[in-house]
């Protein structure tokens, strides 16, 4: 592994923690890198795909699943991009668990959006789970998950645990990749 790759990976990761540190340098709107993505959102930058948007997924203050995106509204780089990804996520997904494979979003056309296969069941039970309140207690929820019923938390919470485990041993296959190459 050359010093100069470890250094490149680690500058990646101060840059996206101090951007969490500075929401003045933020883009627009943009929020913080979640810590539990970050080193995947600098993997896949350092092997030369361009990350958009991401989420670690929340089990705290909302229930959802991890993903990464990228679209940079260019068809060209967008394609070259979603044909990097698909190679890396089928070496990757080769002999793992189809539940929790990640997959490309179909929704989008253009660049990619990694998510889990299960992330839509995450979102319909958090949404089932949200109209089942009361109007009252759907207010009190709008930033976070307390007020849900148990049950159905605990079973979303732990299916969101699950995609984050992936997303974890897709970030050390991503690391791996990079530190190889």
């Amino acid at each position: 592994m050359s010093e100069d790759k470890v250094k490149q990976f680690e500058q990646l990761v101060a840059k996206y923690r101090l951007y969490n540190m500075e929401p003045e340098k933020r883009y627009g709107g943009d929020g913080p890198v979640d810590e539990n993505i970050v080193e995947a959102v600098a993997a896949l930058n350092a092997l030369g795909i361009t990350t958009t948007a991401s989420c670690g997924g929340h089990i705290d203050k909302s229930l959802g699943a991890p993903m990464l995106q990228g679209i940079l509204e260019d068809a060209e780089k967008d394609s070259m991009q979603r044909a990097k990804v698909v190679e890396l996520m089928n070496e990757f997904n080769s002999g793992r668990d189809e539940d929790y494979k990640l997959i490309l979003n179909n929704i989008t056309s253009l660049g990619f959006r990694i998510e889990n296969a299960i992330s839509d069941k995450v979102d319909k039970d958090a949404e089932v789970l949200f109209c089942a309140m009361s109007e009252e207690d759907q207010k009190l929820t709008l930033g976070y998950v307390e007020h849900y019923e148990p049950e159905g938390r605990a079973r979303v919470e732990k299916i969101v645990i699950h995609c984050q485990k992936e997303f974890a041993d897709f970030t050390q296959f991503l690391k791996e990749k990079y530190f190889s190459s």
